[in-house]
């Protein structure tokens, strides 16, 4: 580990001991290393089939050190990855998120695994277990974004471009 700069940023999502020995007396281990659609490997309804209702939970494991990335909650594991590993969608570019920071990992730390972590819960528990697990351990990808203008222009520049070709189509 003595090799790898983790900058200061990242060290705030460090699972702490404690951490460790809540998360693991809480959540199960069901991907060692997690790949979503643009790492190549899709994603298949069948393979989380099993997994319900519950909170999951993705950490970042760089050379045994284990970052808290992301944390939510879901009626089915499978529906769930199965968005999370579709295409950018225009309308849910929350969904896009875990992949984009996939790529980032993969290229400024393509040594690290994205780990995935279930822990299953009741439907009517999950909304507060949820918020309480955010609260607790504050996962890196759970606080608000906030971008530069420039790329908030970006964005809606691009969604403007987006947009007008949809009307274009239908309006030709």
């Amino acid at each position: 580990m003595s090799d790898i700069l983790i900058p200061a940023g990242l060290r705030q999502y460090q699972a702490t001991e404690p951490d460790l020995c809540s998360i693991e007396s809480s959540f199960e281990l069901i991907e060692k290393n997690a790949h979503l659609q643009l790492q190549g490997i899709p994603v298949t309804s069948t393979r989380y089939a099993s997994y319900g209702h519950g909170l999951y939970f993705f950490l970042m494991n760089l050379s045994g050190v284990r970052f808290k990335i992301y944390l939510g909650r879901t009626n089915a594991l499978s529906r769930r990855m199965r968005e999370y590993s579709s295409p950018f969608q225009p309308h849910s570019p929350n969904d896009f998120k875990l992949q984009a920071f996939q790529c980032y990992m993969a290229e400024t730390y393509p040594q690290a695994g994205l780990e995935l972590l279930f822990q299953r819960l009741a439907a009517p528990a999950l909304p507060m277990a949820e918020a309480a697990a955010i609260k607790q351990y504050s996962p890196l990808l759970n606080h608000p974004s906030t971008a530069t203008h420039e790329a908030r222009k970006a964005l809606q520049n691009a969604f403007l471009q987006y947009v007008h070709s949809t009307f274009e189509e239908r309006l030709a």
